[in-house]
């Protein structure tokens, strides 16, 4: 499980700073990872795919039950 730390964080087009923002997380969203470039992970909310810096989500095992 990967959950979002700040109260919100953007979703950019590309892994860059400098990239359009294409959507916003608000804290303790829960996003599926598709994978991880360098300090960038590509995220899939809200029906896009995007990326955000990995230092803005906390990624958690979950045991099966």
């Amino acid at each position: 499980i990967h959950t979002v730390i700040p109260h919100s964080a953007n979703v950019r087009s590309k892994p860059s700073m400098q990239s359009e923002v294409i959507g916003m997380v608000k804290q303790g969203m829960k996003l599926v990872v598709i994978e991880t470039i360098e300090s960038w992970s590509k995220v899939h909310a809200f029906e896009k795919t995007g990326w955000i810096a990995s230092r803005l989500i906390k990624s958690e095992i979950q045991a099966k039950q």
